[in-house]
């Protein structure tokens, strides 16, 4: 049996030994969590950067070219549209194949082609369709009247000059020897014209005798196998079934370089003149045939009021008016 002094001593060293055991607890930190804890940024960082990339993956993704649209920006009077002859509105959106654009008495209209392509003034009484709509190639026709164009020059390329001609050799069209690619074309019975980076008029006659007049730019013509390349201040002339006239200087303003007028019967009045080559001429709201020359000859009726209006109209700014009374 353990005496009083052996038992205290027994105590005492139990009473150490637990001490030092709580001691070596509280002072020994475990190698494993502490892996754990300096790994675990390293994960996160390398999450984050997987993250990283497939964004910056998303946002190099190429996005579709976005559609070619015609958009009507300016109306003024009677301006119709389609199968039907609706009215325009400011603001609508026409389609390729949708119909003809008409526009009447005393009327106009601007058409805006996005993607930088540029605009189309389309003067009254004339008739425009749209004929294609697309990245590839955006074309209008022009059977009679007066547009006037202006080409942006960051614009796409939309006219392939490796692309054959189409439909009669009669034509204009607004492209060099040398391929180059336009991104606009307008047909008239005579032909096809398209440039970049250019403001030009164009002119189509009720015979389809087309005039092109260049304000910006240039347009080269081609018609019968000649090309006629058309700078600023400068017009040629195309005719159904002949080659380009060669250029000449545009007149500074639209006139009559002759006329007379006598009465051939009771209601009826014979007019003879001539204008410039590229000029349109209007009788009381008729448009006038005229040679490739300019000179025309006509049987108008004469009104009540006994007197004749005359419109003279080039293919980009020039008009004059005339009025004219007859016994």
């Amino acid at each position: 049996m353990l005496n009083k002094n052996s038992f205290i001593r027994y105590l005492l060293s139990f009473r150490s030994a637990l001490a030092a055991l709580f001691l070596a607890v509280l002072v020994t930190k475990p190698a494993p969590l502490k892996a754990e804890i300096q790994t675990e940024p390293v994960r996160k960082t390398h999450q984050q950067s997987v993250v990283g990339n497939a964004a910056s993956d998303i946002a190099q993704e190429p996005q579709p070219p976005q559609p070619i649209m015609v958009e009507v920006r300016e109306l003024k009077g009677n301006v119709v549209y389609g199968p039907s002859g609706q009215p325009v509105t400011l603001g609508q959106r026409l389609q390729a194949g949708g119909g003809e654009l008409i526009t009447g008495d005393n009327s106009s209209v601007r058409l805006f082609i996005n993607d930088h392509i540029g605009s189309v003034e389309v003067s009254e009484k004339t008739r425009l369709t749209i004929k294609t709509l697309s990245n590839g190639n955006t074309s209008f026709f022009v059977s009679v009247g007066k547009v006037r164009l202006s080409v942006g020059k960051t614009s796409n390329d939309l006219y392939s000059g490796n692309q054959p001609l189409q439909g009669s050799e009669k034509s204009l069209l607004a492209q060099s020897r040398s391929g180059r690619t336009y991104p606009l074309s307008i047909e008239t019975p005579a032909g096809i014209a398209g440039v970049q980076g250019t403001s030009f008029g164009v002119n189509v006659g009720p015979d389809g005798k087309t005039g092109i007049s260049t304000l910006q730019g240039s347009v080269a013509a081609l018609a019968k196998g000649q090309v006629v390349l058309v700078n600023p201040g400068q017009y040629v002339v195309i005719s159904p079934g002949d080659a380009p006239t060669p250029v000449q200087k545009t007149p500074p303003r639209a006139k009559f370089n002759s006329l007379h007028v006598r009465r051939v019967s009771g209601n009826a009045v014979r007019v003879v003149g001539q204008v410039d080559p590229l000029d349109l001429v209007f009788i009381n709201g008729r448009a006038i045939e005229t040679e490739p020359d300019g000179r025309f000859s006509t049987l108008v009726e004469r009104p009540l009021s006994r007197r004749l209006k005359f419109v003279i109209r080039g293919p980009e700014v020039r008009e004059t008016f005339y009025e004219l009374a007859v016994n």
